[in-house]
């Protein structure tokens, strides 16, 4: 349902708001009067509603002077100690994956220090999912999961083994971040972690438990920054922004769109990467100097920094930030100088008067 609101969303173009060619006073009562078009093919956000991370003055994004976001280099991430092993309640067979790539989901990949890998149980929105670590003697303060944007673990418990008994170390309610440091009522030296989750994010890629990395330690990346702009009302287009420049390391920006705020995260509500099993968002290299990007579909010729182009929606989200599968063409640090957002419209240009019908309207857009 939600993806059928979606597609008649796109379709009807935009509901009145600011900037539309609206209706005469003495229109007919019918649709006509509801489905109206932008005054120019140029259509420009309305107004900021939220940033996160080191963003400073972000209202340059609507063309008013010119916003800044910066982001540090990622710590380097603790590693387990040689010989470290992990098993697991269950595990899910080898496959192709969402994205049609050899995948492996063993206990295994959650310790490896790549999270492109993750753990993957294979009990659908069954419970528990345990994933144990044996390890040498290891002092402990806490320990950092990383999970997937696919669904993260909500409600979970980590375990200590004190030689004789697993002792409680933590326990997590509610959670909703793919990256969380979770620190123990108190250090433990200990030679085994046990991880049981009682919860999983339900998501159209299943209730399975993903853990793609566990860190010995609290791991305190630094914030991804972001702008949210709002359109006023729902458009279809090439989205655009104008660079005032970048620093020389070839920063990512991550694009995610949506309907409404509500949907709205790291990753967007629907679109062909969503849907497909992708990251879920558009990429984009910024070089150093000015420069102006308009979101096409594509990659780089090297199959990285991928983008879908065309898209429907009124909320974006625009990140500092890249895909550890895109380094070094993009880096998810640095900084990135914006002076304007803006789509290219491309559905049908009209008036009132000059939508005929629903049905030759929805054509147009195909």
């Amino acid at each position: 349902m939600r993806h059928l609101r979606r597609r008649l969303a796109v379709a009807v173009v935009a509901l009145l708001g600011p900037g539309l060619v609206a209706a005469p006073a003495d229109a007919a009562q019918s649709w006509q009067r509801y489905v109206v078009a932008p005054d120019s093919r140029d259509v420009r956000p309305v107004r900021v509603v939220e940033t996160t991370g080191d963003v400073t003055h972000p209202q340059g994004v609507l063309g008013h002077g010119t916003a800044v976001l910066r982001r540090s280099p990622a710590p380097a991430k603790p590693a387990w100690p040689a010989g470290t092993t992990a098993t697991a309640s269950s595990f899910h067979a080898p496959n192709n994956g969402n994205d049609g790539k050899p995948r492996t989901y063993a206990p295994g990949n959650a310790i490896d220090g790549d999270t492109g890998t993750f753990w993957n149980d294979d009990t659908l929105a069954a419970y528990p999912d345990t994933l144990t670590i044996t390890t040498p003697a290891t002092n402990l303060p806490g320990i950092t999961l990383q999970s997937s944007p696919d669904g993260v673990p909500q409600d979970f418990t980590v375990e200590t083994w004190d030689g004789t008994a697993w002792h409680t170390a933590a326990t997590v309610t509610g959670n909703t971040r793919t990256q969380l440091a979770v620190p123990f009522d108190k250090p433990a030296t200990t030679t085994q972690v046990r991880l049981t989750v009682t919860k999983d994010q339900a998501t159209d890629k299943g209730e399975f438990t993903r853990v793609n990395e566990i860190w010995p330690g609290l791991v305190a990346d630094p914030p991804v920054p972001s702008v949210v702009v709002d359109f006023g009302k729902v458009v279809v287009g090439y989205p655009r922004i104008s660079f005032a420049g970048a620093s020389a390391n070839n920063p990512g920006v991550r694009l995610a769109f949506s309907e409404s705020r509500q949907y709205l995260t790291d990753r967007s509500d629907f679109t062909r990467s969503d849907f497909s099993g992708g990251p879920g968002t558009d990429q984009h290299a910024v070089p150093g100097g000015r420069s102006q990007w308009t979101d096409t579909k594509g990659c780089l010729p090297d199959g990285k920094v991928c983008s879908d182009g065309l898209h429907g929606f009124r909320y974006v989200r625009i990140s500092l930030d890249a895909l550890p599968g895109d380094a070094p063409d993009a880096q998810p640090y640095g900084e990135v100088r914006i002076d304007g957002v803006s789509l290219l419209f491309s559905a049908f240009l009209g008036t009132p008067d000059t939508y005929n019908s629903f049905h030759n309207e929805v054509g147009s857009l195909r």
